[in-house]
């Protein structure tokens, strides 16, 4: 696996750590984010330049917890005391001991509880036993309280009105999936083109990006990870929800209806054969875990009460695992077959119609990361017609309110869908009520276009964007 710079695509993140450090007050932070998306990973960075104290949390009793926090205390501050000693008997003397190392102290004193959702499962009070502690620490205090957790839809609970520890969390940093800017970096000599199908195969998480072996072909990454029995890629879509549901299966089938292009509401209830009303948490607690997205049309007025909503796999991994090589996994073919052979069979066929949906995720998240000139866009997503008739990938507009329209194609771009192009956004001016001519863009993840675009393009009235500017 690749050691990575934890700075990489989380500039925004380690400068929010380094300003909370630095603060002249006690700070207590929430770290939410998926598992796999790096936030272990810069945190203990984080705490290891600034000298500070990183305990990775288990499932484990009260007293194994406290007596394994004891020993990372007691290396920290180099204390035979507590080294050959007993452990603390309790959280307040925990802290209690923290906050007297802080006396005298110019540098504060940072702690990270990583996982803490197995903290609470192994003492379910101890969020107020920390509002207690917190609420009671000496004035001049310093102390950087990081709690850190996977489980996102528990720690999104900390921050309840009706739980312990509202209103004393200073600040939340939410670790987001790597977009493809950072992704690429992970397979710096790929091609532009291979770059894309290498994140449509492995998806946006850092910790799976990062067993991408860069001196390997995309063939043999997409063989090695995602179709032999020896990688956990291979089977973790699989058990990716075991840790946080007793009983998954409702949640499993949604996430395999889903990707089976069952996207509407009716569509997943009919596919999984139970009925709306038991679907429904499964549902928004996968939402709540940032594996699903509900999305509507950019023109929805009232978007939460909208009936057009769709539903799509916010990871390509899941998407691709679910689609394509849960079949593979069940019927014993991994496991049997070489999986260069399997990868060239079974998997690689399908990846242009696979990266379709992963391209016109990419073009989206490129306008909204403002990199398109002169546009900054405050409006963004995609319209599709009440009957699917009408379908757009890219539906922009900026404080102006002007308008951009795009179409997304994996492969060439032609003619034709500069005229579908030119259509859509006619109606969408109308249904927006946008101010001036629509901004028009061509996105192909090959790069090629025929004569029509091309013409368009040098007259000004077009403008094309490759998945090559894309990497770029």
């Amino acid at each position: 696996m690749q050691t990575i710079d934890p700075k990489l695509g989380r500039e925004r993140e380690w400068a929010e750590l380094t300003r909370l450090h630095a603060s002249p007050q006690a700070e207590l932070v929430f770290v939410l984010g998926r598992r796999r998306i790096g936030k272990s990973y810069t945190l203990s960075k984080f705490a290891a330049d600034v000298g500070g104290l990183y305990y990775q949390s288990t499932r484990r009793s009260e007293g194994d917890q406290l007596a394994a926090l004891t020993a990372v205390v007691a290396e920290h501050f180099d204390d035979p005391v507590l080294r050959f000693g007993a452990p603390f008997p309790d959280w307040e003397r925990l802290f209690a001991y923290l906050h007297s190392r802080q006396v005298g102290r110019a540098q504060p004193l940072l702690l990270v509880l990583d996982e803490f959702t197995y903290l609470i499962d192994a003492v379910p009070a101890l969020p107020s036993i920390l509002q207690a502690i917190w609420d009671r620490r000496p004035a001049d205090s310093r102390l950087k309280l990081i709690l850190c957790g996977s489980y996102l839809t528990a720690m999104q609970h900390l921050d309840d009105a009706d739980q312990p520890l509202f209103g004393r969390r200073t600040s939340k940093i939410v670790f987001r999936p790597f977009g493809f800017p950072e992704a690429g970096a992970f397979v710096p000599d790929y091609t532009p083109r291979d770059k894309l199908l290498a994140y449509g195969l492995v998806g946006h998480l850092p910790g799976n990006l990062a067993r991408l072996d860069a001196r390997r072909t995309l063939a043999e990454n997409g063989a090695a990870l995602l179709l032999s029995p020896a990688s956990a890629l291979t089977e973790d879509a699989e058990r990716l929800l075991d840790p946080y549901v007793v009983e998954g299966r409702v949640h499993y089938s949604i996430l395999e209806a889903i990707a089976s292009a069952q996207t509407t509401w009716s569509g997943i209830t009919k596919r999984v054969g139970m009925t709306s009303g038991a679907i429904l948490r499964p549902l928004r607690w996968l939402e709540d875990m940032a594996l699903l997205r509900r999305v509507v049309p950019v023109t929805e007025s009232h978007p939460e009460r909208s009936k057009s909503a769709l539903y799509r796999i916010t990871d390509p991994y899941l998407q691709i695992w679910y689609r394509r090589l849960a079949q593979h996994l069940r019927t014993g073919a991994i496991g049997r077959i070489e999986p260069s052979l399997l990868y060239t069979a079974a998997l690689a066929p399908h990846l242009d119609d696979h990266m379709g949906w992963v391209f016109e995720e990419l073009c989206r998240e490129h306008i909204a990361r403002g990199r398109i000139a002169d546009f900054v866009p405050l409006r963004l997503g995609e319209y599709w017609s009440h009957d699917h008739s009408i379908q757009v990938d890219v539906v922009a507009t900026d404080p102006e309110e002007r308008l951009l329209v795009g179409e997304c194609k994996w492969g060439r771009v032609t003619g034709a869908a500069l005229n579908k192009l030119q259509e859509n956004a006619a109606r969408l001016t109308t249904a927006l009520g946008t101010r001036g001519r629509p901004r028009l863009m061509l996105f192909t993840g090959s790069g090629e276009v025929d004569e029509a675009v091309q013409a368009a393009r040098d007259a000004g009235e077009v403008e094309v964007l490759t998945g090559a500017e894309l990497v770029g």
